[in-house]
């Protein structure tokens, strides 16, 4: 550019965002994406006038493209968060069969709010510059109603006769240039008008990520290498056992709050930097409660979105990553209600890479028929329904959990009582187990602990012991603090042996021994942390609450503070769920 202001904020805003700057007739600057790279939805700007025959002298100069000037278009750009962190978008316009004339045109550095935004830029990029006319009009009047900014639409429909090669065109179109002509012998002044028909974008997909350059034309012969001498499998990922000791921090945790998702990969660091992986929900979808966030052994997550009458749920494929809806009451054939028709569960197992389960309240619209069914997903598939295992008096709280091949649903029957269902892999009810009969409103939440489960009433009541997923249940009272439950998470975690946990709502508690005695840790622990996460072992928890989060690495002899920068990028939010994950 020539270094002027002017140019400089052409050049960003076009190579960013297809943007340019104008002026309009009264002298207002306007920075607008482009009208052809505008997504047809959002195209929603005035015709500001209807051509007729009247509104051109003799005969329109019209130019019609017949063969396609690009086959391809190849995109490259970013898509940046809050907080900074980019992940990098690939898009080619027609996908990976080229069109058959026309070059391969390759557009970089552009931004983009998510991949699939992405993708229709490069559609609408291709598609704008295979257009097929383009017009001239001289207009025998001096008239100022067209301009070029703000964005306008003209509405013509040309017959036959009125272009030079006899082919009608009935549709948008937008100006592109306007001279003004001074007839000096007339005194008058006339307008002469470019303008292009209103095009549409083309077929476009993710793009292919490139091949690291160079990796498989390395020559190393110049430089041979010595044996290098036997370092043994000291390159070998040791895993400690629960009960060792690990004073090292976590360094990648993700947390779910009432302001979105947020993640850190320095969570070590004295002040994690939280960075926000919101794309793909809308602001209505963050107002909500995020009612489950679990991570899949392959990286990707998986979310329940809750509202008062109905949720959703959505799969990000890994931190950072876009979320996508994987599943609503439409897709699933649910009916919203308040106790049957929702979402009501996710799990995913630790054994396979993203197996997925989800359990299911549907509901007819008259209400008069009920069933509960599992779902279940592998990584971005479609989600398959299985038959209904249980057909009326099901609560709507379910806790869902996996353990040695089969998956175990808690619930509340039509009598309030506490139950446990053994399902196979497929979906099939294998036996259900009466928990307790404890004829109050319990809810259904439960966790994993060693061989078995834990699961705690809503009215912040004790907890129950399951003490083997292989056989009848053992109910348990007074396995947890006193009102330390919640409606729709456990207030407590546990280790992977099942004998260590945290728990604390009021107060916070640990317990060594299985959960047979807890001694409160209330002078060291700050209250009011109602959200805790195990990092793998006998002694690393991660907690919080409101805007705090803590680690401590010695069961709650000692805590550090590690929010961060969360305060910054999301001010007044509640934590509601926190991950570890390495």
């Amino acid at each position: 550019n020539d270094g002027t202001i002017w140019s400089q904020l052409n050049q960003i805003a076009w190579e960013k965002i297809f943007a340019r700057g104008g002026v309009d007739k009264y002298g207002r600057l306007f920075v607008e994406i482009d009208p052809q790279l505008t997504p047809e939805a959002d195209r929603t700007w005035a015709t500001v006038m209807t051509l007729t025959e009247k509104d051109w002298q003799e005969r329109i100069e019209a130019a019609r493209i017949t063969r396609k000037k690009i086959s391809m278009v190849s995109t490259s750009g970013w898509l940046t968060q809050l907080g900074g962190a980019t992940s990098t978008l690939y898009s080619l316009a027609m996908g990976h069969v080229r069109a058959r004339t026309g070059g391969v045109e390759i557009v970089d550095k552009l931004l983009a709010a998510s991949q699939s935004q992405f993708n229709t830029l490069a559609g609408l990029y291709c598609g704008w510059k295979n257009l097929e006319w383009e017009f001239n009009f001289t207009m025998p009047q001096n008239n100022r109603i067209i301009d070029l900014f703000p964005r306008q639409f003209l509405d013509v429909s040309l017959a036959a006769g009125d272009t030079p090669r006899n082919v009608p065109y009935a549709g948008n179109l937008i100006p592109r240039s306007i001279t003004l002509r001074y007839d000096a012998e007339t005194m008058s002044f006339a307008v002469e008008l470019s303008c292009e028909p209103e095009t549409f974008p083309t077929i476009a997909m993710d793009g292919d990520i490139p091949a690291d350059a160079g990796a498989d034309d390395w020559d190393d012969s110049t430089f041979p290498l010595e044996d290098m001498p036997d370092l043994g499998d000291i390159g070998e990922i040791v895993t400690l056992p629960p009960s060792v000791e690990n004073p090292n921090h976590p360094k990648v945790v993700v947390i779910a709050s009432t302001k979105g998702v947020f993640y850190t990969s320095n969570f070590d660091a004295d002040n994690p930097t939280w960075i926000a992986m919101n794309n793909g929900l809308d602001a209505t979808a963050i107002a909500h409660t995020f009612k489950r966030l679990i991570v899949a052994p392959s990286g990707a997550l998986w979310m329940i979105v809750d509202d008062e009458l109905g949720n959703s749920l959505y799969r990000a494929s890994g931190l950072g990553g876009e979320w996508v809806l994987a599943a609503n009451g439409t897709t699933l054939g649910l009916a919203y209600g308040l106790h049957t028709g929702k979402i009501l569960a996710v799990a995913a197992s630790p054994d396979a890479s993203e197996k997925i389960c989800i359990s299911l309240g549907l509901q007819t619209n008259t209400g008069s028929v009920q069933s509960y069914r599992l779902a279940y997903a592998n990584g971005s598939a479609a989600i398959t329904v299985s038959a209904a295992w249980a057909t009326s008096g099901v609560n709507r709280d379910h806790g869902l959990v996996h353990q040695a091949g089969k998956w175990y649903l808690f619930y509340r029957d039509g009598s309030q009582d506490l139950r446990m269902g053994e399902f196979n892999d497929s979906g099939g009810l294998s036996i259900t187990y009466l928990i307790t009969a404890t004829n109050s409103a319990h809810r259904a939440a439960a966790v994993r602990s060693g061989d078995g489960f834990i699961t705690y009433g809503s009215s912040f009541e004790t907890g129950f012991w399951l003490v083997s997923s292989g056989g009848t249940p053992t109910y348990k009272t007074d396995l947890l603090p006193g009102n330390q439950g919640d409606p729709f998470h456990p207030i407590f975690a546990m280790s992977p042996d099942g004998t260590h946990g945290m728990a604390g709502f009021s107060t916070p508690y640990k317990t060594t021994d299985s959960g047979a005695s807890w001694q409160s840790v209330g002078g060291v622990i700050p209250i009011g942390s109602d959200v805790w996460e195990s990092c793998g072992d006998n002694n690393r928890w991660i907690f919080g609450g409101g805007t705090t989060l803590r680690l401590t690495v010695d069961q709650g002899a000692s805590y550090v503070e590690k929010s961060g920068n969360l305060s910054y990028v999301a001010a007044s939010l509640d934590i509601l769920a926190i991950r570890y994950i390495s």
